[in-house]
């Protein structure tokens, strides 16, 4: 028990934030030091975690379990993110890059998925694989305000933080915590950027996190017992958080914009845990 807890909730942070750091060490005195690694940040505390909470190591490239491509896509995301961090201004550019990264990485987890299903069974898994994919692209997109980024880490950290405990209720544990890894490695980051150091790093961070957070997810819908209801609410999260920082909510003080956002993504992911909970077989343990 404890070794899966070390390496969901310890030591995930520690890496990110420790990697992070010593990029804005190397990055010198700007305040955007060490930004553009904070997705490598990111995606080095995932594979560390993964492992750990899967209990043995990746044994093979590619993965025979689909639970495993997130780590072996991991490297790349890291890359995307630099790339993004540094053309992401670029619209056109920013969304053929992550839509293909989040499609290729899609395909790779439902592929056996898909060819289980009736014709009627696979458009569905196809339908809110792409929109898990689209709502985080947006979402996290909406988010990227270098002076309100520790207020949209916390959010993050929240966030994927709640979606693994309704990942847990549909019946994949183990997919849960890999969310809490997710979520752990955030906070990392957000410690050092609540310090002032990496300014703009969600610019790198994001593509990560859209990337490898869908697939997680999917995973859960396409191999548990995460209903379709419910993965739709999760797919609000980071829409609704960044809705409200735009529109008529735009101006709001930083922490009020980040209260208002977790409200009304926590009664989406409120709804999605009732409904996961709703939707298996009984008796369960998550362990």
């Amino acid at each position: 028990m404890l070794w899966p807890l070390l390496f969901t909730a310890v030591f995930p942070p520690l890496v990110a934030a420790a990697a992070l750091a010593l990029a804005g060490i190397l990055g010198g005195r700007r305040p955007e030091r060490g930004a553009a690694w904070g997705g490598a940040a990111l995606a080095l505390a995932y594979l560390v975690g993964h492992p750990g909470v899967r209990g043995q190591l990746v044994d093979a490239l590619p993965p025979t379990d689909v639970t495993d491509w997130p780590w072996a896509l991991a490297p790349l995301a890291a890359l995307l993110g630099g790339v993004l961090h540094r053309w992401g201004r670029v619209a056109p550019l920013r969304w053929v890059l992550l839509c293909s990264a989040q499609g290729l990485g899609l395909w790779l987890v439902l592929a056996p998925a898909l060819r289980n299903q009736g014709s009627s069974g696979a458009w569905l898994v196809v339908f809110l694989a792409g929109l898990l994919a689209l709502a985080y692209a947006l979402g996290l997109a909406g988010l990227e305000e270098p002076e309100r980024e520790p207020s949209a880490l916390l959010g993050l950290v929240a966030l994927v933080s709640f979606s693994s405990g309704v990942v847990v209720l549909g019946r994949t544990a183990s997919v849960g915590q890999l969310c809490g890894v997710l979520a752990a490695g955030l906070f990392g980051l957000f410690v050092v950027r609540w310090r002032g150091w990496a300014q703009g790093l969600l610019r790198s961070t994001a593509p990560v996190l859209a990337l490898l957070h869908p697939l997680l997810v999917a995973n859960a819908y396409a191999y548990a017992y995460l209903p379709a209801s419910a993965t739709i609410l999760l797919a609000l999260g980071p829409l609704l958080l960044a809705a409200a920082r735009r529109g008529p909510f735009r101006g709001r003080p930083t922490w009020q914009a980040l209260a208002l956002g977790l409200a009304a993504s926590g009664a989406a992911y409120a709804g999605a845990a009732a409904l996961a909970a709703g939707a298996a077989p009984e008796p369960y343990s998550p362990y």
